[in-house]
């Protein structure tokens, strides 16, 4: 990680220099230029990347300081990365600019510091979304693909892995993922699929939103089969965490890291080795416990209470607005949050 950190930051510290003397160099092509170097930057660091909100100005414009002051917070809490313009950050409410402009602000913001990766396949054909993949991919670590936004649900399997193929041609050498969205329907990934993706040395990032043990045991070992594949793959749903890592997955992208980091990125370190298991057994059981009833808390009303959380208990200058929708956060809904955070706070011994 730290390996990882340095060699990124170092690749985008000498790219500012040449952009200071008006010669632009996108990333991609500085790292390509460095392939001798130790680091594999197509190989991210597994752990806790939680799904970035965007913050909104009351007038809905995108609340560019708030978005500062979001980055600096998540990277207070020491997660392993952050995956931008998602369903949490309201990815389907933004235009094709705002997206570039939200990837390349955060990109700017963390420096290296950790991996950002980023949604890039929305409205439009192939073509169009193959140029978002590569303006999105000059400045993530990965570019993420869609799964329900390059082919249609009346199309079958093989068309949609023929649209991928057609797309990782268009991108050159662009470090993808793939994320299961669930809205407005999900279209998952097969086990074949996922060997394939696996197999292609492309993809770096693996979202999954499975809700069946079974299928995501399966997908997982598809997943780790492949021998030096890059591929992490993370599920969304954090009652699963403990399940994806002792099936081989790597780590958890979910909402709830955007309210409660801490006990999440705890949970991860402990639970990733048998040593660790074995010596923090009766917090791991509690913290596991706790965190089905933090899912179904966080996500009601969401992605507003995330931002009316943040900013009651993070101090941090967001406005409950949102796009996708106009609701309103009550007492009860506030203290819903509370109860939960008193909760972890209780677990990890913090007051």
């Amino acid at each position: 990680m730290a390996a990882y950190n340095l060699f990124t930051s170092a690749v985008r510290s000498v790219r500012s220099v040449f952009r200071d003397r008006g010669i632009y160099i996108p990333f991609r092509r500085m790292l390509s230029a460095t392939k001798s170097a130790a680091i594999s930057v197509k190989v991210l660091p597994a752990g806790v990347y939680p799904t970035m909100i965007t913050p909104f100005n009351q007038d809905k414009t995108i609340d560019w300081t708030g978005l500062t002051s979001l980055v600096d917070w998540y990277l207070s809490r020491n997660v392993d990365g952050l995956f931008a313009v998602c369903l949490s950050s309201e990815m389907y409410h933004l235009s094709n600019e705002e997206r570039i402009e939200l990837v390349e602000r955060i990109c700017k913001q963390v420096s290296g510091r950790i991996p950002v990766v980023a949604g890039a396949t929305f409205e439009g054909d192939l073509d169009e979304q193959a140029a978002l993949i590569s303006a999105v991919g000059e400045q993530a670590d990965a570019a993420i693909i869609i799964t329900n936004q390059i082919a249609t649900f009346a199309e079958d399997d093989s068309k949609w892995l023929s649209n991928v193929e057609y797309l990782m041609k268009k991108t050159g050498e662009i470090p993808l993922g793939l994320y299961e969205t669930p809205e407005p329907r999900r279209r998952g990934l097969t086990t074949d699929m996922v060997r394939w993706i696996a197999e292609s040395g492309r993809f770096v990032f693996m979202k999954d939103t499975e809700t069946q043990l079974s299928n995501l045991k399966e997908k997982i070992q598809a997943a780790t089969s492949i021998k030096d594949s890059p591929l992490k793959y993370f599920t969304a749903k954090l009652t699963f965490l403990n399940h994806c890592l002792e099936y081989g997955g790597h780590g958890f992208s979910g909402v709830t890291a955007n309210f409660f980091p801490d006990p999440i990125t705890w949970f991860y370190q402990h639970a990733k080795t048998t040593t660790d298991r074995k010596s923090h057994e009766d917090k791991l059981y509690r913290l596991s416990q706790a965190f089905s009833s933090a899912e179904a808390v966080v996500t009601r009303k969401y992605p507003t209470s995330s931002k009316a959380y943040l900013q009651k208990f993070e101090n941090l200058p967001l406005e409950p607005v949102c796009r996708v929708h106009n609701l309103q956060m009550t007492d009860f809904d506030n203290l819903a949050l509370e109860q939960v955070r008193n909760h972890f706070q209780d677990i990890l011994g913090k007051s």
